[in-house]
């Protein structure tokens, strides 16, 4: 039988098998998600070896795999094999008016840190490692302040 690291390494997909594979052991109980996956003992480690051609580890059992273990590394791998990155959306239904303005104020405040960055990397014309990593990090605070700004929005829409 081929290892965990054989089948990693030699599947299409790497990043998303060794999710799967992580996910189960950090779950730390695999008898208990196949028995929760209505699944028979031993078929979800098979089901993840691209090696094993007769077992197939499907879309709707990753998703319920995630749902049962809180653990989302798997769609994060998807994500990361197809060149995107995941930001988590909250739960903002019963937003006020006054967490609707931090919100919008947060964004704004982030934006600022964005240029801040950039120009203090650019008082000696070049940039530098360093500073490009902060830039990128102010970026990545700022679409997450933005993202969080639209699900606030969302929870407002009026639904006709």
């Amino acid at each position: 039988m081929t290892s965990v690291i054989e089948a990693a390494l030699t599947c299409e997909f790497p990043q998303v098998v060794n999710a799967s594979y992580s996910t189960l052991k950090q779950f730390n109980n695999t008898a208990e998600l196949e028995r929760l996956l209505g699944k028979r003992p031993g078929v979800l480690p098979n089901e993840i070896n691209q090696n094993q051609h007769g077992h197939k580890f499907g879309l709707f059992d990753a998703l319920r795999l995630m749902k049962l273990t809180g653990d989302i590394q798997i769609l994060r791998s998807i994500a990361s094999e197809l060149g995107y990155s995941l930001y988590f959306l909250g739960d903002y239904s019963g937003i006020s008016d006054v967490e609707l303005l931090n919100s919008y104020s947060q964004w704004h405040a982030e934006i600022g840190d964005v240029n801040r960055a950039i120009a203090e990397a650019l008082e000696d014309g070049d940039i530098e490692q360093h500073e490009f990593e902060r830039i990128e990090r102010e970026l990545r605070e700022t679409f997450t302040a933005a993202l969080a700004l639209l699900e606030r929005l969302r929870a407002l829409v009026v639904v006709n």
